[in-house]
């Protein structure tokens, strides 16, 4: 494989305050060293944080969403809107959501702000003063569930793809945890394991595993229908959340 060296560059992957640093080069030429950099989508910090990633994501988002507001101007319908904010906004905020999914409050709350905002669009729409829109009550009307009801949703349909055998990953499979049951108390499907650390807790293959064990009582994630199991956990992340 040739390789251009004006096209590559080096990036440490480390929690580590001071790394260790090794300066790499390629046909004799010394390669930039980076702090981050965009894969298929995702932006992949140095400290293995998704904080860029999502500022990122805001930051389209709201562009996207200003210029729906601006071509859109006189436009009082709530369902045209709706079918333009998910189509060209949302999407925005979901893709590949299982990869970067943040825990942080912080990052969880700016993802939501997007949301809000459309919504306060949606109530300005309908002639409503800024501070009188009821929020709350158009999610609901809307049928627009939180973003964080609807990563937890993307991260089971990934994970019943993965023991399905639908995703060809053995090495990906090989870290889920099957619990055998040895009585008839617990249906959680997902073993639990030990962490000694945050970030290790809050991992994608932990997380999806949790969130099966949480929000798919009753389901059957090797024979229900794709719509059966979205269904499903969106009511009891739904539920779980209020």
């Amino acid at each position: 494989m040739k390789l251009n060296s004006s096209k590559c560059s080096v990036m440490t992957f480390s929690r580590l305050h001071q790394p260790s640093i090794f300066q790499y080069s390629l046909d004799g030429q010394p390669l930039d060293r980076v702090f981050k950099i965009k894969d298929l989508g995702v932006t992949f910090s140095a400290d293995l944080s998704f904080n860029d990633h999502v500022d990122e994501l805001c930051r389209r988002a709201y562009r996207m969403l200003g210029f729906i507001n601006r071509s859109t101007r006189g436009m009082t319908s709530s369902a045209v809107l709706r079918t333009l904010y998910s189509s060209f906004v949302r999407q925005l905020l979901e893709y590949a959501s299982p990869v970067w999914s943040p825990y942080q409050l912080g990052l969880v709350d700016k993802l939501e702000a997007v949301q809000r905002r459309f919504l306060r669009l949606v109530g300005l729409r309908r002639g409503l003063l800024f501070r009188d829109i009821p929020v709350a009550e158009l999610q609901a009307e809307l049928l627009l569930p939180d973003l964080r009801t609807r990563r937890c949703v993307a991260d089971v349909l990934l994970l019943i793809r993965l023991i399905r055998g639908e995703l060809d990953c053995p090495s990906l499979l090989s870290r889920v945890d099957f619990r055998i049951p040895s009585g008839t108390r617990s249906r959680e499907l997902f073993g639990r394991r030990q962490y000694s650390r945050n970030y290790d807790f809050h991992g994608p293959l932990a997380r999806m595993m949790r969130i099966g064990n949480r929000h798919c009582g009753g389901l059957d994630l090797f024979h229900d229908g794709v719509s059966t199991i979205r269904r499903g956990v969106l009511t009891a992340a739904q539920q779980d959340s209020t």
